[in-house]
């Protein structure tokens, strides 16, 4: 898969070749798909329609999340300057100067369209990689030809330069006083935390390094590359279970894997736009004195190697004037490959390197994020 990943990045065009096209664009209308350059096989539309609040852990923080919900089923024709999904009802069209954000989100091609929620797409015979390859490389062509600036981000939303330093710093108070587990959640909780690590050992050998540089009664952020689906499971089972790492906001979808990311402190945050909300709730976590974890990446990783550091990550943790715990994961990636049905036995490092805090001023952003880079890579031995 790392080679096909690599593959998809160097050599997959836009243009479909005339065999695929013929095949995919079976029972369409051949007015429809004047000009486009590509037809996709049968694929179902979602779109996030359903809002509702999240009350998170023991309501510290509480929150809005979008939920998507099907809309059509159909296929995607993608065209020089647009994208659009025809059904047999309606067409669904989209300029593509009017992306905000293009993105994988499990087994959906995730999308935002200025001034729309966001929509979702899943391909029932085709990889949804490949499409999300496909609109980036469609997304550069456009700004190339209109001599727009270059992309550097695709998500949380396309992005073409550094954000601006934020004018102001965070304020936190002292921390209160923390919050206490209900009797009732804590004998759940723990039986289901020595249950997973007991079938987690069944499959990985767990390696711990640097435990000296963990300060378990301190807030602060916990920083940590993404290997694997399971990564803050890991990091919980085997170390510190009082890390409320973000999650997407589409774990949350139903109640009953809402009810356990709750009590296991989990943050959602949307991937298909800048989320403010989620700043939020950092906050109030902070001030409980719980860690928060974050995954710089945005994402889990493709072919095993670290992907870039979002920039509003860098944003964030240099206006907290936080703590930065970083937590080096190794090896997750060859237990749980993003592209896996089934883990694979393991065995996987967790590294605690030595806490630091961001000095907002003496450094530009980038500057900084390069250091958050250069310090993982290291770690991981990656050039």
């Amino acid at each position: 898969m790392q080679e096909y990943y690599q593959f998809l990045l160097q050599r997959l065009k836009i243009d479909q070749s005339s065999a695929d096209f013929a095949s995919a664009s079976a029972r369409l209308a051949a007015s429809d798909l004047s000009g486009a350059l590509r037809i996709s096989y049968p694929a179902v539309l979602r779109q996030g329609k359903c809002r509702f609040r999240f009350s998170g852990y023991h309501g510290v923080f509480s929150r809005a999340l979008e939920i998507p919900r099907p809309v059509a089923r159909g296929r995607l024709a993608m065209f020089q300057d647009r994208a659009e999904f025809l059904t047999p009802v309606k067409n669904f069209s989209w300029n593509l100067a009017d992306f905000t954000c293009v993105t994988t989100n499990g087994h959906y091609f995730e999308f935002k369209v200025k001034g729309q929620p966001f929509f979702q797409i899943r391909f029932l015979q085709e990889s949804v990689l490949k499409y999300e390859i496909l609109f980036r490389k469609q997304l550069d062509a456009l700004y190339n030809a209109r001599r727009l600036h270059r992309i550097v981000e695709y998500q949380p939303r396309v992005r073409g330069d550094f954000p601006r330093p934020g004018q102001r710093f965070w304020n936190l108070s002292a921390s209160r006083e923390p919050v206490k587990p209900y009797v009732v959640e804590k004998i759940l909780m723990g039986s289901l935390r020595r249950g997973l690590k007991r079938l987690l050992q069944a499959l990985i050998v767990v390696e711990i390094r640097g435990a000296e540089h963990w300060q378990r009664e301190a807030r602060g952020f916990a920083l940590m590359n993404h290997q694997s689906a399971l990564d803050p499971f890991i990091a919980g089972a085997f170390w510190d279970h009082r890390i409320a790492f973000l999650a997407k906001s589409s774990s949350f979808a139903h109640r009953l894997p809402r009810l356990f990311l709750k009590w296991a402190m989990c943050l959602p945050t949307t991937r298909y736009q800048n989320d403010s909300e989620v700043i939020f709730a950092a906050k109030a976590l902070l001030r409980r004195g719980i860690k928060v974890g974050i995954f710089p990446e945005g994402e889990r990783c493709w072919d095993g190697r670290m992907q870039p550091f979002k920039r509003n990550v860098v944003k964030l943790l240099a206006a907290s004037r936080e703590a930065i715990f970083p937590v080096v994961i190794q090896n997750a990636f060859q237990f749980w490959p993003r592209w896996a049905k089934f883990p694979r036995r393991a065995r996987v490092t967790l590294s605690f390197l030595a806490p630091f805090c961001l000095l907002p001023g003496l450094y530009s952003l980038e500057e900084q994020r390069r250091f958050l880079e250069a310090l993982f890579r290291a770690e991981l031995k990656e050039t």
